[in-house]
């Protein structure tokens, strides 16, 4: 699926089976199991995207859900919402983000834990770190990758507050030295 620099809204399962026929081609040496369930690629555009992963039984849990969002020249804005329910576990996912030019605005559901990396600048887990273990083939659960060049990386909660911001217009003297006033 490719952006074209509009707001869209998905609704995403590992569970729904696609006919091939709907797919586009591997590329050559890929197996179907190397297919994305999200893929957003826009070259000079931005990408808005609010993705819904529904919740499964435990007993259906095959592999993470995979998301893969890269933008050029363009900004990506992503909010990641899972749907709760008791008597369900959220979907895990690997999101990985890649942009050029650009700056990211990451919203995580808050059922968010796992290992987070911003390629050259940081690495972090975020949730109970003693659910990491490198047994049975490492990490199963949520996972980010993000790799940015000469951008910008903002990421939070769903529903997170955004810090309040000043209305009305401000003046130069305000612009130029209001973050250190």
């Amino acid at each position: 699926m490719k952006a074209v620099g509009y707001p869209q809204s998905i609704a995403n399962t590992t569970l729904l089976s696609m006919p091939r026929s709907l797919l586009p081609p591997l590329a050559a040496g890929k197996s179907g199991d190397d297919r994305k369930n999200v893929m957003f690629d826009s070259k000079y555009g931005g990408v808005d995207v609010s993705i819904s992963a529904p919740n499964v039984y435990e007993a259906c849990l095959k592999k993470q859900t995979s998301l893969d969002i890269k933008a050029e020249r363009g900004s990506i804005h992503l909010k990641l919402r899972t749907c709760p329910s008791p008597s369900t576990v959220p979907i895990p996912f690997f999101l990985n983000m890649t942009g050029f030019y650009s700056s990211v605005n990451v919203a995580l559901p808050h059922t968010f834990q796992g290992p987070m990396t911003v390629y050259s600048s940081q690495h972090c887990f975020v949730g109970d770190i003693s659910l990491f273990s490198d047994k049975d083939g490492g990490w199963k659960g949520d996972e980010v990758n993000i790799r940015m060049e000469r951008a910008r990386v903002k990421v939070q909660f769903v529903d997170e507050a955004e810090p309040e911001t000043p209305s009305g217009k401000a003046g130069l003297i305000f612009r130029m030295f209001g973050a250190i006033l």
